[in-house]
């Protein structure tokens, strides 16, 4: 005889055994928390539960990780517990004033560590990138000038410091003046514009943020942000690229 087998605690279907003790013909040994009675069927998230002297079929949720709008956590233990109409799959982002505190000291953050990759880049040589730029900046300018017929005597003086400096550098390296003239502006335009992106960015964050009042509002913000970030990392790629050669 078939006989079946369900929990002490919970009631639920443990499975069957065959019986091969008998304290009578029709009276079979029955060990505990067993019946004779064989359980109903139980579908996919249900589970045949023994109350008093008769199966019944309960919902099993037992395991369902659920979240409520106040962002708590909560584990389904008990068989026969629903879930709440208002469960969430998944925590709920945090009160948009508390995102919006940790956007900006992102964006802050980002900041500090694109300056710090600029310093970090060859800290001895950033006062001399800045010079060499303003001096090829304006050697460049009286060259043009001069092409137009402009006179400017104060601009020619510079420019011919400019162009001996370069000539020196470009004996010792190597290399031809004119281009150590035209990588030393590029280098310096690189660093203009990747200070004024994390100058922007900053500035942008410290508006924008406090002034979101929408979760979209936000996320689009930060968005714009991000994307600022990938274009600092550019302009201190080609800053920093090709080492010492500037």
């Amino acid at each position: 005889m078939d006989i079946y087998n369900f929990s002490a605690t919970t009631g639920e279907f443990l499975g069957s055994q065959r019986v091969a003790m008998f304290i009578d013909e029709d009276t079979p040994l029955m060990p505990r928390n067993s019946t004779k009675i064989a359980p109903p069927e139980a579908g996919e998230g249900e589970v045949a539960v023994w109350e008093y002297d008769a199966w019944s079929v309960q919902v099993d949720n037992r395991g369902s990780v659920y979240w409520l709008d106040d962002g708590t956590r909560h584990v389904i233990t008990e068989i026969g517990d629903e879930l709440p109409a208002n469960a969430l799959d998944e925590a709920p982002p945090p009160p948009l004033e508390d995102q919006k505190a940790a956007a900006l000291e992102m964006a802050r953050g980002i900041a500090a560590d694109i300056r710090r990759e600029v310093a970090v880049a060859d800290p001895r040589r950033i006062n001399g990138w800045v010079q060499k730029y303003v001096m090829a900046v304006l050697s460049d300018l009286h060259i043009s000038l001069a092409a137009a017929q402009v006179d400017a005597p104060t601009l020619a003086s510079v420019a011919q410091v400019t162009q001996l400096g370069f000539a020196q550098e470009a004996t010792l390296t190597g290399e031809l003046a004119p281009d150590l003239i035209e990588r030393t502006i590029a280098r310096g335009n690189a660093l203009f514009l990747a200070n004024q992106i994390v100058e922007g960015m900053e500035r942008r964050a410290e508006r924008d943020i406090p002034a979101a009042e929408t979760q979209a509002a936000l996320d689009a913000t930060i968005a714009d942000l991000r994307q600022a970030e990938a274009d600092a990392m550019v302009q201190l790629q080609q800053l920093t690229e090709g080492g010492s050669n500037a």
